[in-house]
């Protein structure tokens, strides 16, 4: 597989309207942690930097991992200090944790004309072949604004920050 690098896509800040969406939309929890590609070169920043901790290096280095974006979070994905505590272990080399979770939610390869559904499922069969490692972002099908509400009340009431929203067919 070829990999051309490149800082990831991210997602709008704005809030959509909702009912101005094309449905039916795949309604991923946002979860609040580190945002990483798994690349050849080892795992990799939203800013395309090298992870300095050891340990994430040598959890995701695998050949059969790169392509993968996903966001690593260290403890509970929910709670409010989930960046902040995800992020000072990033930074630092030496700092282990058996609470490391990587969750997968694209596979990027050099075309991403091709629609986000396919790359997700492969993305999810990876994940599925490796459970002690990766975990498949978990998303909700939202076919009308009123499910889409619900759906991002009950990620709130969960305490996430809301929702990420995609369109199966688009790129």
């Amino acid at each position: 597989m070829f990999i051309t690098l490149r800082e990831p896509m991210l997602f709008p800040r704005e809030i959509p309207s909702f009912d101005k969406l094309t449905y039916p939309l795949m309604a991923f929890t946002k979860y609040d942690g580190v945002r990483v590609l798994m690349a050849p070169a080892g795992p990799l920043s939203r800013t395309m930097k090298l992870c300095p901790n050891k340990q994430i290096q040598r959890l995701l280095s695998r050949h059969e991992f790169w392509g993968l974006d996903a966001e690593i979070t260290v403890g509970p994905p929910n709670l409010p200090t989930t960046l902040e505590t995800t992020s000072a272990f990033w930074r630092t080399a030496d700092a282990t944790s058996d609470q490391i979770r990587v969750f997968v939610f694209d596979h990027v390869e050099e075309d991403l004309r091709e629609p986000y559904i396919s790359r997700f499922t492969r993305a999810v069969e990876i994940a599925n072949d490796h459970p002690s490692v990766l975990e498949a972002a978990e998303f909700s099908w939202a076919d009308n604004q009123y499910q889409l509400q619900a759906l991002e009340e009950l990620a709130h009431q969960n305490g996430y920050e809301g929702l990420i929203l995609r369109s199966e067919s688009a790129p």
